[in-house]
């Protein structure tokens, strides 16, 4: 390489790169560009990457050889193979260039501009159209203003926001564009309007916008009410925030507030805070001018009343209304109804702001009335203020706490009324109704469609028609693809294809790298058979290693269809959602003993963790006094002939179950002798009895909670309460659950969140789903599974918090023992894992449930036990300390 063009290109001299590489010959042009390649390349400037500390090629070096080969080259294909050579060009973007995405717009169109690089105006043109975010704003603005390219307002907008990141330079930017003045109304009047999801560097981007409003840039100041009205725009909150603060860096004088007054009462029926809380800072700046439209800021103000976490917002709005009554008396005495509804807000101060306006301009007629739905919601003076007010009812409200006006009341109430519905399941009648089940299947994956299936297969494979297995093609299709959610919707794919096609199931081997190795080999093949048969491979492995038992049932429905079997499955669900009458469980066990046949330790365990208790009748108990064999005793103490505990080996896993199933809390010294004596939940109920917490990770012993957690033995699967398994994705556990529906606390621990102060996806969805699947299908915590529910009780959000808020109320109304998850919540609000206000909202909670306020209590009083002797207390602890007093 010529000296002048090196020492050109380690000054970064654009100009006089462009004349050297333009006085080349073309044989001198060809032997450069060979030099262009990166082992080359980076040798000629070790010593520049030495002094930075660096062994890479950086972005200002890409940047410079870009340009060179620009000027080098004299085609679109030359200049694409030439940067591939020096490796900075993206290989999966077919007219993607380097330098159309740098800052440097004036060499470019030097360059575009001499006829020797005129070539690059086609590749300008397929760059603009195919990969528009990939050129930086600089060379976008400057090509258009030459009449390069045109013009398109919103991309631009888009590509000066987005691609705003924190290694371009800002200053440089916005020193461009108070270069470029008309962009001020050309491209910014259009953010406002376009801009929905602010998922850039906002933070880096403010300051851009701060630099321009320093330097005068925004001369216009229309451009404030277009970002207020902005936000009445279906945004997200991001977006929404980062529109407040370019308001507020403008700093709008009250005469271009007033301009926008109507648009910021609209922005109080917002749904979302903070722009509710900018609007009202400034509804409180033009509050008191002549021109304020009061009565249209009441009206709107109305709206915000029942959202929460506005308190001071809210307050701002009170007090407008304050000093304007003490001027005019309200003239609408209906307002008071929606005034009313700002007591449901836990503040004080605004409480006691809203009951003096009521009692001095609304104490009307009927003030009691309509004030007696919220007396339950007031604090502090609030409650002295309105004190002399007669309550309606009250002698009855005094003598019934049950007779609350609040929400949780009544819930609380109708829930501890409540008992199990049994809906009994029907069996498809027909093999028509076989294949619309199958669609049920696929689409819901329950006990109670899948394993009615299984049951339904095996009764009627007698009466299915000669095409059957070719009318499951469809189906066997929709299973090999990928919209298929939850594992054991996606091993039903084994049971149709291993029984329609005879295809073996065969059971992966324990060392599986080599299995695994191969089905990735498979699916890269371009060979659909070689696809499908990748596809199968990793069905069998996943299914084996997260649902064992479900895969062991496959192989058991296809070896009864071969061999015309149809004695029935022990558990399949006979009470809606997954559970077992008795009489039922008892009938087909008779069936067994007709046969001559023992069940499968497999379905007998599920088919015992699904057992309604309160459904055993004195003819069930009748039914089962004539069973023989080994299942003989097992039987007779689960359907409660006698409480006799003698667990054999041979059916262990039977016996765990069935005792901590039917006695959660008992101690069983029965099985010390066994080999399950140190198994989790077998002798004693299922305890963790310790956790520790850091900034980031939540550990319960032997990182139970943990992806990879620590199996000190590998625990035979069919020991559910144990809970020895791997986490499973949110779309298969509730059917695992349906496995052992009556002692979860083991499983729920697994999905204890791991990682703490960190909002994640995977946690939200854990959380909400299982809670949900919980309080849907009425199930129990007994023990450590309190753990999972403190987690979601106090969890970031607020979804997530008013299901665990829900389970825990009707759990409280059960009179279940929730000693070991108070603690749990005190301990972690003393170890500041979630932040106190979170206790404090249910706290709040309006209730005259004595059973509720003795939980709150029991909390708030551990919590200060624990905090006793600690220097730095807490966030927020003087909320907890001015509840107990």
């Amino acid at each position: 390489m010529k000296e002048n063009l090196l020492s050109a290109l380690k000054a970064h001299d654009f100009t006089a790169i462009r004349t050297i590489c333009f006085a080349l010959s073309e044989e001198e042009r060809t032997a450069t560009l060979a030099l262009f390649e990166y082992h080359t390349i980076k040798a000629l400037f070790e010593e520049e990457l030495k002094k930075q500390g660096i062994t890479y090629i950086p972005k200002s070096i890409d940047t410079i050889l870009s340009y060179a080969l620009m000027c080098l080259c004299r085609n679109a294909e030359e200049l694409k193979a030439a940067e591939l050579n020096i490796r900075i060009r993206n290989r999966s973007k077919e007219h993607y260039y380097y330098f159309l995405d740098t800052q440097y717009a004036v060499p470019l169109l030097e360059l575009l501009q001499s006829p020797k690089g005129a070539y690059l105006q086609e590749i300008i043109e397929k760059m603009y159209k195919a990969y528009p975010m990939e050129m930086s704003f600089e060379i976008l603005w400057t090509l258009y203003k030459h009449k390069r390219i045109a013009f398109n307002g919103e991309l631009m907008m888009f590509n000066l926001h987005y691609r705003f990141d924190t290694e371009r330079n800002k200053i440089a930017l916005a020193k461009y564009l108070l270069q470029n003045p008309e962009t001020a109304t050309e491209i910014f009047h259009l953010v406002p309007m376009y801009l929905k999801d602010a998922s850039f560097n906002a933070k880096g981007t403010l300051e851009m916008y701060e630099y321009l409003i320093q330097g005068g840039f925004f001369v216009d100041r229309t451009i404030i009410s277009l970002f207020i009205e902005g936000l009445l725009n279906p945004l997200k909150k991001n977006t929404a925030d980062f529109f407040c603060r370019v308001v507020e860096l403008l700093n709008p004088i009250t005469k271009e507030l007033l301009t926008s007054q109507h648009t910021l009462f609209a922005l109080l029926s917002s749904d979302k805070t903070s722009v509710i809380n900018f609007a009202m800072k400034f509804i409180k700046q033009i509050a008191e001018e002549k021109a304020f439209d009061f009565q249209a800021f009441a009206d709107n103000f109305a709206l915000c009343f029942t959202i929460q976490k506005i308190a001071k917002s809210q307050l701002i709005g009170v007090e407008i209304l304050e000093k304007y009554y003490q001027k005019q008396a309200p003239t609408n005495p209906d307002y008071r109804e929606q005034l009313a509804v700002l007591f449901t807000v836990p503040d004080a101060k605004l409480q006691e702001k809203v009951a003096n306006l009521l009692t001095i301009y609304f104490n009307y007629e009927g003030l009691p009335e309509v004030i007696a739905p919220y007396r339950d919601y007031l604090k502090g003076k609030a409650q002295d203020l309105l004190q002399s007010l007669p309550s309606p009812n009250s002698s009855e409200n005094s003598e019934n706490p049950e007779n609350s006006h609040s929400s949780h009341n009544s819930h609380t109430s109708q829930t501890a009324s409540t008992t199990r519905s049994l809906t009994p399941i029907t069996y498809p009648l027909t093999p028509e109704d076989l294949l619309f089940l199958l669609g049920d299947c696929i689409r819901e994956g329950t006990a109670a469609t899948i394993d009615l299936f299984f049951e339904g297969l095996v009764q009627l494979q007698d009466q299915l028609p000669e095409n059957f297995k070719e009318q499951l093609a469809p189906y066997i299709k929709q299973l090999g693809g990928y919209s298929v959610s939850g594992q054991q919707v996606r091993a039903m794919l084994l049971l149709l294809r291993g029984w329609a096609e005879d295809k073996a199931i065969e059971t992966p081997p324990k060392e599986w790298e080599p299995y695994i190795k191969k089905v990735r080999e498979l699916g890269m093949s371009e060979d659909k058979k070689d696809q499908q048969e990748s596809a199968w491979l990793w069905c069998v492995f996943s299914t084996h290693k997260e649902l064992l038992y479900f895969f062991n049932k496959i192989k058991t429905t296809i070896s009864k269809l071969k061999n015309g079997d149809r004695l029935p499955f022990l558990a399949t669900p006979s009470v809606k959602p997954f559970y077992i009458d008795a009489d039922t469980l008892a009938n087909r066990l008779l069936i067994y003993q007709a046969a001559g046949k023992e069940p499968e330790l497999d379905d007998i365990v599920v088919a015992a963790n699904r057992l309604l208790s309160s459904t055993i009748t004195p003819e069930a108990k009748d039914k089962v006094r004539t069973l023989t064999g080994k299942y003989a005793r097992a039987m007779a103490y689960l359907f409660e002939l006698t409480d006799e505990i003698t667990p054999e080996e041979e059916i262990l896993p039977l016996w765990t179950q069935m005792t901590r199933i039917k006695h959660p809390n008992a101690i069983f010294e029965e099985f010390k002798n066994t080999s399950a004596y140190d198994y989790p939940a077998v002798v004693k109920p299922f305890y963790i009895h310790s956790y520790t917490i850091d900034d980031y990770r939540f550990h319960l012993e032997n990182d139970y909670n943990y992806y990879g957690f620590k199996k000190e033995k590998a625990l035979p699967y069919n020991f559910y309460n144990a809970g020895n398994y791997d986490k499973l994705h949110s779309s298969t556990f509730k059917y695992f659950m349906s496995l052992n529906p009556q002692y979860l606390d083991a499983l729920l621990c697994r999905y204890v969140p791991y990682w703490v102060r960190i909002s994640d996806a995977t946690t939200y969805e854990d959380l909400n789903q299982i809670t949900t699947f919980l309080l849907v299908n009425d199930l129990r915590i007994y023990h450590s599974g309190w753990l999972f529910m403190g987690i979601a009780f106090l969890h970031d959000k607020k979804e997530t918090r008013d299901l665990a808020t829900e389970y825990i109320l009707r759990a409280i109304s059960r009179d279940e023992d929730l000693s070991y998850l108070q603690h749990f919540l005190a301990d972690i609000l003393a170890q500041k894992l979630t932040p106190i206000n979170r206790f404090v909202e249910f706290l709040d909670m309006p209730t005259r449930d004595k059973k509720v306020k003795e939980f709150q209590k029991g909390v708030v009083e551990e919590y200060l036990r624990l905090v006793e002797n600690v220097e730095k207390k807490p966030t927020n602890h003087k909320k907890l300390v001015a509840f107990i007093n």
